[in-house]
C-alpha cells in the first residue's frame, strides 16, 4: 500500500512539473453522499451522507487534460448497525474536457478513518473514482462520482460510494 502511494505521489509531482498547466482555479465543494459497505456474506442497508472539502484545479495543453487534487471530509459507512465511518479524503482526479464545460473524470483515492475507528473499521481507505464533472455558469460546478472502495474497510466490506456535488470556484 505505501509503494502505490509513494508511486502515485511521484507520479502525480512530474505530471505537475512538466505538464505546463495554462489554468489553475481554487474552489470548494459540498455535496450528499449516497454510501454503503458491499462485500461479504450480510447484506446492508445504504446511508445518506455528505461530504465537503476543498479543490484545486489545474487545467493543461489547450484545455483538453487536466488535474483536480481534493481535501474532502466525507461520511460513509451504512445505515446497518454502528458503521458511521467519518474520512478524510484525497482523492486526484484526472480530467479529460471533451467539450469545454464538461470533464470525464477518472483517479484514486486515498482516504484517512477519522471517526468510526473503535468499530473496528481499518484506519485507511483506497479507492478509485469515475466521474464526470459540469461547468456551470457564474464559476459554480457540480459533479457526480462513483468512489468503488478497493481496500476493506471494515471487516470484509468495502466501501461504496455515489456523490453528487455542486461547488464554487474562486
Amino acid at each position: 500500500m505505501n509503494k502505490i502511494m509513494v508511486l502515485t505521489v511521484f507520479a502525480v509531482l512530474s505530471f505537475f512539473q512538466y505538464g505546463n498547466a495554462q489554468d489553475v482555479n481554487f474552489g470548494a465543494k459540498a455535496g450528499m453522499n449516497f454510501a454503503n459497505l458491499t462485500g461479504g456474506n450480510s447484506e446492508r442497508l445504504g446511508k445518506v451522507d455528505f461530504h465537503v472539502g476543498f479543490v484545486t484545479e489545474f487545467v493543461f495543453r489547450r484545455g483538453l487534460f487536466g488535474a483536480q487534487p481534493e481535501l474532502l471530509y466525507s461520511r460513509q459507512g451504512s445505515s446497518s448497525g454502528s458503521n458511521s465511518l467519518d474520512y478524510i479524503s484525497l482523492p486526484l482526479m484526472l480530467k479529460f474536457f471533451p467539450l469545454k464545460s464538461l470533464s470525464m473524470d477518472i483517479g484514486p483515492q486515498y482516504s484517512f478513518l477519522i471517526n468510526g475507528k473503535d468499530t473496528g473499521a481499518n484506519n485507511a481507505d483506497f479507492g478509485v473514482n469515475i466521474g464526470l464533472g459540469y461547468d456551470l455558469k457564474n464559476n459554480v460546478f457540480a459533479q457526480a462520482r462513483y468512489n468503488l472502495g478497493i481496500t476493506n474497510a471494515y471487516g470484509d466490506l468495502n466501501n461504496s460510494v455515489f456523490q453528487f456535488s455542486v461547488g464554487y470556484k474562486f
